[in-house]
């Protein structure tokens, strides 16, 4: 891409961000965001079919320089979930803005969409017994948590926690859940083999 161009849709999105900082996207105007980024009406629809198409672009980008780092390092799991936090913090003004409104925008979709298309190769050395839609649902329950968990971070911690310090928490909390439920077989608990039998719970009645 141009350098102008890159420079030109770097002023808008930041325009953007500086005033959902303030208020509804619904009340933003053209004109101010031209005002803030020093830009003419024409160049914005010249880049832009309007503010939302601004705000749909402000996402990707978002979401896109995300996994530059995480391309960059060798790809396991935990390392990208690491890497993520690290970016967001260094960048936690801009994440914090966008985070506040995903609830009328699609970042967090657009987000959770490029996460799960990210791990699905590890998800599925990890289950290779099974079809890839159900590796792909497995994929989306590990993302579902990790936004909800990178969400609360973002918006009521303020990034305050070392990310290093979730991902150790995160990973003692799945070994606690693995012995418990090594413990809980042991002792006549159920187990994936019960379930390749229905009728150790389905009911009769």
């Amino acid at each position: 891409m141009d350098r102008r161009v890159k420079k030109t849709e770097r002023a808008f999105m930041q325009a953007l961000l500086h005033f959902l900082e303030e208020k509804d996207i619904k009340q933003i105007t053209v004109k101010e965001l031209c005002e803030y980024a020093d830009m003419n009406r024409s160049t914005f629809y010249l880049h832009y079919l309007d503010i939302y198409d601004l705000l749909d672009k402000t996402e990707q980008h978002m979401v896109d320089a995300i996994y530059t780092p995480i391309n960059k390092n060798n790809s396991r799991v935990l390392y990208d979930i690491l890497s993520t936090f690290e970016y967001i913090k260094d960048h936690k003004k801009d994440y914090r803005v966008i985070f506040s409104v995903s609830m009328g925008s699609g970042f967090v979709q657009k987000l959770t969409n490029k996460v799960t298309e990210h791990i699905m190769p590890h998800i599925k050395e990890m289950l290779p017994d099974y079809p890839d839609d159900v590796a792909r649902s497995a994929a989306i329950i590990h993302v579902g948590g990790t936004m909800a968990l990178l969400h609360d971070w973002v918006i009521n911690l303020d990034c305050s926690i070392p990310p290093i310090t979730i991902l150790k928490a995160v990973i003692e909390m799945t070994d606690r859940m693995y012995k418990e439920r090594s413990t809980y077989q042991n002792n006549g608990g159920i187990t994936i083999s019960d379930l390749n039998d229905p009728k150790n719970y389905i009911s009769d009645k």
